[in-house]
């Protein structure tokens, strides 16, 4: 009896083991979901924006430095430049602590140059849209200069937050540190992430 239990349970194991390659041969296109937008086009609104708060906790508004929805105006922000070519933000003395960077279906490539000493709220980077994960929404952040991250300007937790998608429509997503950065982040006690 227990030859047969036991020849059993490996057919099942063998089994499982068997769909669950299958599955994850499957290309991560082929599950995405359609984007329907507001307007019908089906386009995605990818964006690079800061949130900016005044010192006195006073919301100013997204300072947008590329956006693909043609309603948002482009503008121009002292020590932060985006480059679409190497889909790549640079951030040069950028002294705003007070300011999220906020980033919408950037990509599996995008990443932050950092030059000199930078400071910022939190960074918040999202794969999804329309309630489909669109894109990775993984972060590199690369140069020779120095980044510090603290939410607790701005009441957050987490001083980077990824997000891939929600429930069965994930992206691979990461965040990368390159050698030469000096990076400082802190998260309040609350925090779930990093």
């Amino acid at each position: 009896m227990k030859d047969k239990q036991g020849a059993g349970a490996r057919v099942i194991a063998s089994a499982m083991s068997f769909a669950m390659a299958v599955a994850f041969m499957v290309p991560a296109g082929a599950l995405a979901q359609e984007v329907v937008t507001t307007d019908g086009s089906g386009d995605v609104n990818r964006y690079v924006a800061f949130d900016r708060t005044t010192d006195d906790g006073d919301d100013t508004g997204y300072a947008y430095l590329y956006s693909t929805d043609a309603a948002q105006q482009i503008t121009t922000v002292a020590g932060a430049t985006y480059d679409r070519a190497s889909n790549t933000l640079t951030l040069s003395n950028f002294n705003e602590p007070n300011s999220a960077l906020e980033l919408q279906c950037m990509g599996g490539d995008f990443t932050i140059n950092v030059v000199g000493n930078n400071a910022l709220g939190y960074i918040h980077s999202e794969a999804e849209y329309g309630g489909a994960a669109i894109d990775a929404a993984s972060i590199t952040i690369a140069g020779n200069g120095s980044l510090k991250v603290d939410p607790s300007t701005m009441s957050e937790d987490n001083a980077i937050c990824i997000y891939g998608g929600w429930f069965k429509n994930f992206t691979a997503s990461k965040l990368v540190v390159g050698k030469d950065v000096g990076l400082k982040l802190r998260a309040n006690t609350e925090s779930d992430g990093v």
